[in-house]
């Protein structure tokens, strides 16, 4: 059997590919004592893992001239880099210098030697880097630290995970003078040493999946790494575990080591499972809170978007949607790698959850890989999130960070769905992708930058003048040129909110952001109740209070919801358009009966008139328009009160909530200035006009409502999306008067403004036939 061309093997095509731009870039001329750059040490570096790699794969074809080729060629490489490593790790540059002599004495053959001596040489080339690393941190060089970081090794990358390297970054803020060498040696030591604790693990598990399926040389590879990535961090698990933990540890790394040279699959997990289980209660950085913390719920969403895209993607146990299923593949290897790195925090709180939570994923894994049953999937889910929850205190909000991260996969997702035609498939990827903008950085982004966030949310939909959103090019199957256009210029502005939210908080801009959504959000309410109270006399008066009522409960209500959502922001945030839906809704529901009430008032006080000696029902009417009236006025304030409470989340989380409630009062003097003076105007206008303009505005409301709710709907899925191709309208007609270019908002404007019309001629036509008497309306109503 040719283990080396099996699935989980190495593949020849890609040592082939490596040996040539290995051969391409040459181990170069003799070395000065110091490479003068990064990318200088980089290529030496690369060429020492390309000949090796080749030196494998001529040791498997019996090639022994080849090999001998090869591993000359690794050690001339490693000429351009001796002085230094010997200068930064004297230890690590014997131990290399010994590898690279070793693998010119082996025998024939001998592919779990060679493998593990590779192994070896590369884990400790990154020990060299991580040392060298500190120290030119530590001593002022930036430039010395970022060439040594050009040789170090990264956390697993996913197609989801993308490398950002807090050592990198601190660098650089060292080179700016930003940041002072201490401090900065301090971060670049910790963001090595938490990777290399977690290659520990990826290394014992990759040296266990290939033992099960009976590959012979990555297990001995592994094994070769992780004794050099024990060295890194031996001295710290020693004094965090103590010196019989750390014999026990070397001694499970020793077996693991005998057992692969030997090709003994079950000898090899064993060994690595057990070096696993000691490897878990250690942990080589202490991360803070906020991180900690980022890290669970970043879990949890990965956990979550696994049930997800598998619900979507499995019907029956077949595939059904490719694409989802991909997804699903692709969270839950993200899900088990954050799991990973997380469990020594788990098993401190709780050893039993922490191996329940393992099993968990197992199992969840094992369901997606046979196409289990979608319940199952689902309650595998629950329960992992649910201990995620219960040991770290995860509360599942979905930060900006996190979901840019997932953003930026699920957009490579798209790309290929609009390339290969899928175009259902690629509208179900761009109602997720701006859900999960929705549910993570939007709400910030409004609070901080409200502009930027009607641009991307522009460029989801239909778009701004000049450019289609990608609504439009999906529903109308553009070419892919067209699609790219807009895909850049949406993934440019999802950038600059990343950069946006990544900034530090102001706190006098946070107290007059705070004040301007509350003021935005609290002239909207204004003015639909002043629309309302406007044409509210005579009789109907008497309805004012109720509806004022309900709206000083919309405010109750909506300082209610701020201190939840300050406690329990992620439920408000998951669910935050859902919500928004279906209070929108019964705002629609109670204003269209107003409106007819409005038009047909002298019918409803005829009918009143006529029931008179019923004092029972006549009350019963009353207080049932009255309830009407007050949930009219709660649902007109509580829709823009859950909005502006969750808009000052993000200000809250950045600047704390002294700062945000100073932009609070701000705002609510201003609205209250603008009522006061909106309410006085009202009570001025002449009669019969103020019956026209209560009209007119209550119509022009219960329209603009219908817009924005059925857009909402729309974002959520549950209305479908069929944009009106060639209309092109600015999105602020979106953002204050609700008109998007798309059938469906557009229709149900239409439907609410024939409903207005409608009832008002029907009130006319009544009115004129003597079928609506009302002989205690005001003369005034007899004439409009």
């Amino acid at each position: 059997m040719n283990r080396l061309s099996t699935r989980e093997g190495w593949r020849p095509p890609l040592a082939a590919a490596l040996l040539a731009a290995a051969l391409l870039a040459g181990p170069g001329a003799p070395a000065a004592a110091l490479p003068d750059d990064g990318a200088a040490w980089w290529r030496h570096a690369r060429a020492m893992r390309s000949e090796l790699l080749a030196m494998l794969v001529a040791a498997e074809r019996g090639d022994r001239t080849a090999v001998t080729q090869h591993v000359r060629q690794a050690a001339a490489a490693y000429t351009h880099l001796t002085a230094a490593v010997a200068a930064a790790a004297p230890a690590s540059d014997r131990r290399i210098r010994t590898g690279l002599d070793t693998l010119h004495g082996l025998p024939d053959g001998a592919l779990t030697h060679r493998a593990l001596v590779r192994g070896r040489v590369l884990g400790e080339l990154a020990a060299a880097a991580r040392l060298g690393a500190i120290a030119a941190a530590r001593a002022g060089d930036p430039a010395g630290a970022e060439a040594w970081l050009a040789l170090r090794e990264y956390r697993k990358a996913t197609p989801v995970t993308l490398v950002h390297s807090a050592a990198s970054r601190a660098v650089q803020d060292q080179a700016a003078d930003l940041l002072a060498p201490e401090a900065a040696a301090a971060i670049v030591r910790d963001d090595l040493d938490d990777t290399y604790h977690a290659r520990v693990r990826y290394a014992a598990t990759d040296a266990m999946k290939a033992a099960d399926h009976g590959l012979v040389i990555r297990p001995a590879e592994s094994a070769g790494l992780i004794g050099a990535y024990l060295s890194m961090l031996g001295g710290d698990y020693t004094v965090k575990q103590g010196a019989a933990a750390w014999a026990e540890l070397q001694a499970t790394a020793g077996a693991l080591e005998a057992a692969a040279l030997a090709a003994d699959g079950a000898a090899v997990r064993e060994a690595a499972d057990a070096l696993l289980r000691q490897w878990r209660g250690y942990q080589a950085v202490e991360l803070p809170a906020a991180e900690l913390r980022r890290r669970a719920n970043l879990l949890q969403l990965f956990v979550e978007l696994v049930a997800v895209e598998y619900r979507d993607g499995v019907r029956n146990g077949a595939v059904s949607i490719e694409a989802e299923y991909r997804e699903a593949v692709a969270f839950l290897e993200q899900a088990a790698l954050t799991a990973a790195e997380l469990a020594p925090r788990i098993a401190a709180v709780d050893a039993a959850r922490a191996d329940r939570l393992e099993r968990l994923l197992d199992e969840l894994a094992r369901q997606v890989a046979e196409l289990g049953p979608t319940p199952a999937v689902r309650e595998l889910a629950d329960q992992s999130r649910a201990i995620v929850a219960a040991t770290l205190g995860a509360d599942g909000a979905i930060d900006g960070e996190s979901a840019f991260t997932v953003i930026d996969q699920m957009f490579a997702s798209l790309d290929g769905l609009v390339r290969g035609g899928d175009w259902e498939g690629a509208e179900r990827m761009r109602i997720q992708v701006y859900g999960l903008f929705d549910a993570g950085p939007e709400l910030s982004l409004l609070a901080l930058d409200p502009p930027l966030a009607a641009r991307i949310d522009a460029l989801f939909w239909s778009g701004r003048p000049g450019t289609e959103g990608l609504a439009t090019i999906i529903a109308g199957q553009a070419p892919f040129s067209a699609y790219l256009a807009t895909a850049g210029e949406l993934r440019t502005a999802l950038r600059d909110a990343r950069r946006v939210l990544s900034r530090d908080a102001a706190p006098i801009a946070t107290a007059v952001n705070a004040a301007v959504i509350v003021f935005r959000e609290g002239l909207e309410a204004v003015v639909i109740l002043a629309a309302l109270v406007a044409g509210m006399v005579g009789a109907a008066a008497a309805f004012r209070r109720p509806l004022f009522i309900g709206a000083l409960a919309a405010l109750a209500a909506s300082a209610a919801t701020w201190f939840a959502a300050y406690r329990l922001v992620h439920l408000f945030r998951v669910y935050g358009e859902r919500l928004e839906a279906v209070v929108s809704l019964l705002a629609i529901g109670v204003l269209l009966v107003i409106t007819n009430w409005f038009f047909h008032k002298m019918y409803w006080s005829g009918w009143i008139a006529k029931f008179h000696h019923h004092k029972r029902s006549l009350l019963t009417g009353a207080a049932g328009q009255a309830i009407g009236f007050a949930m009219l006025g709660f649902a007109s304030v509580y829709r823009e009160g859950f909005e502006t409470a969750l808009f000052l989340q993000a200000l809250t989380f950045r600047a704390g909530v002294d700062t945000v409630l100073a932009g609070v009062a701000l705002g609510v003097a201003a609205v209250a200035v603008t009522g006061v003076a909106t309410f006085r105007l009202g009570k001025k206008l002449p009669y019969k006009k103020m019956l026209v303009v209560t009209g007119v505005l209550i119509g022009g409301v219960l329209v603009t409502l219908t817009g924005s709710t059925v857009h909402v709907m729309q974002a959520v899925g549950w209305v479908p999306l069929s944009p009106i191709f060639g209309l092109a309208l600015p999105y602020w007609l979106g953002t204050w008067f609700g008109v998007y270019p798309t059938w469906q908002t557009m229709g149900g404007q239409a439907a609410a403004a024939a409903v207005v019309l409608g009832s008002y001629a029907l009130a006319r036509v009544r009115l004129r036939n003597g079928k609506a008497p009302a002989p205690d309306r005001p003369q005034a109503l007899a004439s409009a």
